[in-house]
């Protein structure tokens, strides 16, 4: 048997900033082993990805973590990100992000790990203070 798992014949997206395209990828005591035109070979299991995309990681779509990322200690806190294979985040949820770290933006990051840097939720209120029907925002 050359593999212990091929993922085959989906359209694979390496985060290289390239278009996606079709292969397979096998992987190898946890590990991936190859990618490309895997036809011939054996494995002790198989999955038909047809139609659906190939990844080398999870996207995490909200969770803030780019407010982590100017942080001294960021390595560690997102750590167990990665422990969860979590390759990727989407920064500036809620409308709120500290990008690009320049210039008045920097107030608004703590200026000390463990501190809090204001709010997504703050920032939303403060752009409207009144609601349709006239009370103010809470």
């Amino acid at each position: 048997m050359d593999f212990d798992l091929v993922l085959a014949g989906g359209t694979v997206v390496d985060g290289t900033g390239r278009d996606g395209f079709p292969a397979s990828v096998a992987l190898r005591d946890g590990r991936i082993a190859a990618v490309g035109d895997l036809a011939g070979a054996q494995a002790a299991r198989t999955i038909d990805c047809t139609g659906k995309v190939v990844a080398p990681g999870f996207i995490d779509m909200h969770s803030h973590s780019d407010w982590v990322l100017p942080q001294p200690d960021h390595a560690d806190v997102l750590a167990p990100l990665l422990e969860q294979k979590i390759t990727t985040i989407v920064a500036g949820n809620c409308g709120c992000s500290p990008a690009p770290y320049v210039g008045e933006n920097r107030r608004l990051l703590p200026s000390a790990a463990g501190s809090t840097p204001r709010t997504p939720g703050a920032t939303s209120r403060s752009g409207c203070s009144r609601t349709p029907t006239g009370r103010r925002a809470t």
